[in-house]
């Protein structure tokens, strides 16, 4: 096994990194710690880009130190009032943290696994350092684990929530080809600037993918909640062409799904989440990092029905 670890600074150009475990391949990319492609014996079971492409809608990227959108970019925190740069103009809000587009750093790289770093200074818009790692974990059982690990490295609390951002598919066709099941009871309805404003139930919203439903005509972008808190969640994207099935498992308590219908519904995006969209506002499951204190998420993407 070749095995290359760095604790200086790589290259300030996007390279690309491959690894294998049995019938899997992926690659990941420098800018945003960014998963680029994950095939199962030849499948797509991701949307892939390619190390030089500016990827549409987040593409594979790692969201620190929130996930989701932050309304006008403003909130408060212990006390004190914070702005951030709208990044999503259209909408209004700061949108999937700041290090989605950060060039990270490669800290150790082998045949089946690769590791980022990365460090967020403080801005006046979030005053914290924060320094964030990324692990990608092929197994040849298992698939690809992803881990994202962030320290606080300033001297109060920062508000904290981490995400990451895959477009799942299920080999050859497109959304409108496929059938997802997504095991949550709720769904957040929203605004105009996408941010949350009551929880219904999945039937209120015709949301309801508890059993698998084809998303042929269906229009997806929902935050959804009330996932099964005894086990692991598994979200399963089905071909019944082809019978393959991506799935992605996670114990995190929302998720947000996005049909992709800006760029051609080629892909949904399933983004498990510590947090919901605005919580910065809401401080619901907003995570106070303490001082020198270390959170850990991890979600998995697999693959089987070939």
């Amino acid at each position: 096994m070749t095995l290359v670890t760095t604790d200086s600074p790589s290259s300030p150009s996007t390279h690309a990194f491959e690894c294998a475990a049995g019938p899997y391949r992926a690659t990941f990319v420098n800018a945003g710690a960014g998963l680029a492609s994950l095939t199962y014996k030849g499948h797509d079971l991701i949307l892939a880009h390619t190390a030089d492409q500016c990827p549409p809608g987040y593409m594979g990227k790692t969201l620190v130190p929130w996930p989701n959108r932050i309304r006008d970019g403003r909130y408060s925190w212990m006390g004190k009032d914070y702005e951030l740069p709208c990044t999503d103009i259209a909408t209004r809000t700061a949108l999937h943290g700041l290090l989605s587009w950060t060039h990270w750093q490669l800290h150790e790289y082998a045949e089946d696994h690769c590791i980022f770093e990365a460090i967020s200074p403080a801005t006046y818009g979030y005053p914290w350092t924060v320094q964030s790692r990324v692990e990608y974990a092929l197994n040849a059982d298992e698939g690809l684990k992803v881990a994202i690990t962030t320290r606080n490295l300033s001297d109060t609390a920062a508000p904290y929530g981490a995400s990451h951002h895959p477009y799942l598919t299920a080999g050859e066709g497109a959304v409108d080809d496929w059938e997802l099941t997504l095991p949550a009871a709720s769904v957040m309805d929203a605004d105009e600037q996408l941010i949350p404003t009551e929880k219904l139930a999945v039937t209120a919203l015709d949301r309801d993918f508890r059993e698998p439903r084809s998303l042929r005509g269906v229009t997806v972008d929902h935050c959804f909640t009330d996932l099964p808190t005894h086990r692991a969640w598994r979200v399963d994207l089905r071909n019944p062409d082809t019978g393959l099935t991506t799935h992605l498992h996670s114990g995190a308590p929302w998720v947000q799904a996005y049909t992709g219908d800006a760029f051609g519904r080629l892909g949904i995006a399933v983004e498990p989440m510590t947090c919901p969209p605005d919580a910065f506002n809401t401080g619901q499951d907003v995570i106070a990092l303490a001082p020198g204190a270390t959170h850990r998420f991890s979600y998995r993407l697999s693959a089987s029905g070939l």
